[in-house]
């Protein structure tokens, strides 16, 4: 797919500032999430949301959600 190229650049590549009043922060890479405002964010949340329920239906989720809940 030659969508995907351009995706994985934009969403590696993408930096961040935090303005409070008039001042701003230095730029700081974003390593995860999903854009907010994208016109792309809701349908690739979808897409990420979609493979995960065929991961958890795969044998052996269920004993290691269990794992993951008793160490929270």
């Amino acid at each position: 797919m030659c969508i995907v190229t351009p995706l994985l650049s934009w969403y590696r590549q993408q930096t961040m500032q935090v303005k409070w009043g008039t001042n701003y922060s230095s730029p700081f890479t974003v390593t995860n999430g999903v854009r907010q405002r994208g016109v792309l964010s809701p349908y690739l949340f979808a897409v990420y949301l979609d493979q995960l329920s065929i991961q958890v239906a795969q044998p052996g989720w269920d004993a290691l959600l269990e794992t993951w809940l008793r160490i929270m």
